[in-house]
């Protein structure tokens, strides 16, 4: 079906869909306000999604706020908060740790579409660690994706990782202060 065609067969429910995804964000955002600090929701540009095993560009903005370790942000398939990490201060302990972890996924700061790490992979923590430092990205980021039926979860995840972090003593790129 043509593009326009379907937007406007469809005009009602993609308008809901939209501002449920809206909805979802200024309701997550005021959860991560009882634990965090978090910035205003705003539109983030820039952003990717998997279709049919192809990262395509968003063109269109979704919702996003930062908070104090992180950035939520709601998309088409899901929601996830993603703490960037500075690679120099990762050791294999707490990748170790995170390898174990539900569903997280590892992925370069400036070469964000390399991942080097998802909950499907399986790898020794020391090649994974070995992997990042070789790639010479200064940040790396941490991304939990969860279901949008299963959003109010995200805050219990993103503060079970804040405490692997903080165990670990990984430094944290500090998004309401770091332009990143």
């Amino acid at each position: 079906m043509d593009p326009l065609e379907f937007l406007s067969k469809y005009k009602k429910e993609i308008h809901e869909s939209l501002n449920h995804l809206w909805e979802m964000a200024l309701e997550l955002r005021e959860v991560f306000n009882q634990e965090y600090q978090v910035s205003k929701l705003t539109p983030a540009f820039n952003n990717y999604i998997l279709v049919n095993g192809k990262w395509l560009e968003q063109k269109y903005p979704i919702p996003s706020f930062r908070f104090s370790i992180g950035e939520v942000s709601v998309n088409l398939e899901f929601i996830s908060a993603v703490i960037g990490i500075y690679s120099n201060t990762l050791n294999e302990k707490f990748l170790e740790t995170i390898v174990k972890y539900a569903d997280i996924e590892v992925y370069g700061g400036r070469n964000f579409l390399h991942t080097f790490y998802e909950s499907s992979m399986k790898i020794d923590p020391k090649d994974l660690l070995r992997n990042i430092r070789e790639s010479g990205e200064e940040v790396i980021q941490l991304e939990i994706k969860t279901k949008h039926t299963r959003y109010f979860k995200l805050l219990k995840e993103v503060k079970h990782l804040d405490t692997l972090i903080r165990k670990h003593k990984i430094k944290v790129v500090q998004p309401l202060r770091d332009p990143t």
